[in-house]
């Protein structure tokens, strides 16, 4: 999340308290968090565990292996299958996993500005090769499919 967007989020509500900061440091006191909204992020559960009260939750949405498939399959030679991590990174943190829900949708076909603002957010702006990102470039257009895992994760009590 960028500094100025929660700087103008800050002067629009006043009554939120706003932070910018990494989550591997959160200038939190510890039990002080009913909920975190981890969104394609990088998780640190630990640090959740540590910052959420007892019985706080941890929303996760993470991308799902077909998300953005059709763009990845544009700029990279080749995709590579993840596997999941077995246990679960978030048990060691003592977060137990109390609800998983996987979406998916191809919402419209994207046109290139489209294309272009949308490599722009992810990743991939800067691992893909500029071969692949020269081809996307190319595209007039582009379906994409959205796939992601939503999950509940619960501090004990």
């Amino acid at each position: 999340i960028a500094k100025p967007a929660i700087h103008k989020a800050a002067v629009t509500y006043k009554r939120i308290q706003w932070i910018v900061a990494s989550n591997r440091h959160l200038p939190l006191q510890p039990n002080s968090l009913d909920a975190i909204l981890c969104l394609f992020g990088f998780a640190c559960f630990d640090v959740f565990a540590h910052a959420l009260k007892p019985g706080g939750v941890v929303l996760m949405i993470d991308p799902d292996k077909d998300h953005l498939l059709e763009l990845r399959q544009v700029v990279y030679p080749m995709i590579k299958e993840k596997t999941a991590p077995t246990p679960p990174p978030w048990a060691a943190a003592g977060l137990i996993q109390r609800d998983e829900t996987r979406l998916t949708y191809r919402p419209a076909t994207l046109d290139q500005q489209q294309l272009h603002n949308l490599i722009l957010m992810t990743p991939h702006v800067f691992r893909a090769p500029a071969e692949g990102k020269e081809r996307l470039a190319q595209l007039p257009a582009l379906d994409i499919t959205v796939a992601v895992t939503l999950r509940v994760l619960q501090k004990a009590y």
